[in-house]
């Protein structure tokens, strides 16, 4: 990207004009478009003087530059029992369109990752979701992760029973929220789930770790990988 400055007075005229990228530690004389290639945001710290000795106030000029396409992250919001998709972009916001096979999220500098899944048909209290594949600016990736939900609430609508479960080509995950301790246990041989209602074999099992509070599993996705957040 070229920067260009100009500066006008109409008393003495522009004598120079100065601008700097380390925030003022060192100063260079304008005398052609400044270049910007680095990805990210960059300030440009400026200023003029006149043929009379004057010199203006330091001006700032931020310059963002975005060469990446967005990621996105899937996790289950225990407020709605949806599955919350969002797009994360460090140098912008980011548009999420949602089908019943896919995502598309959209970031401000026309980036885009697509992300293809299938679901199995739904039931109350579950959310199984596939996806198959992430497609970074029409770049596609295979990216073969599974991701699982279940739950039952009481009348007052708090929860009965959570558990979660994420499998892929290298890791499975899968944990069990115990309301009572108000803990989360992550299982040390993780299985699939099954579709019972409950979850009571989950006690008799070992046990890798148990973390404070409820903690739900999710997935977000970097640069093709699709990591696992909780």
């Amino acid at each position: 990207m070229l920067v260009t400055l100009t500066a006008t007075d109409t008393e003495s005229g522009v004598a120079s004009s100065t601008y700097s990228l380390n925030s003022g530690v060192i100063w260079s004389t304008y005398t052609a478009p400044i270049t910007i290639t680095q990805e990210g945001s960059t300030t440009i710290f400026f200023r003029s003087t006149d043929k009379a000795g004057n010199r203006e106030a330091t001006n700032t000029l931020v310059i963002k530059i975005d060469k990446t396409a967005p990621e996105v992250r899937m996790v289950f919001d225990p407020t709605t029992q949806l599955l919350k998709i969002t797009g994360t972009d460090s140098l912008s916001s980011t548009t999420v369109v949602t089908t019943l096979t896919s995502s598309l999220i959209t970031d401000q500098a026309g980036h885009t990752l697509q992300v293809l899944f299938t679901q199995p048909k739904s039931k109350a209290g579950r959310i199984n979701l596939a996806v198959t594949k992430l497609i970074y600016d029409n770049t596609p990736t295979a990216a073969v992760t599974t991701l699982g939900y279940k739950w039952n609430r009481n009348t007052d609508g708090s929860f009965k029973m959570f558990a979660a479960t994420v499998s892929s080509s290298t890791t499975i995950i899968e944990t069990h929220y115990r309301i009572k301790k108000n803990v989360t246990i992550i299982m040390k041989r993780p299985i699939d789930m099954g579709d019972s209602d409950t979850d009571d074999d989950s006690d008799t099992r070992a046990v890798k770790t148990t973390l404070p509070g409820m903690v739900i599993l999710g997935l977000q996705t970097n640069k093709g990988d699709i990591d696992v957040r909780y």
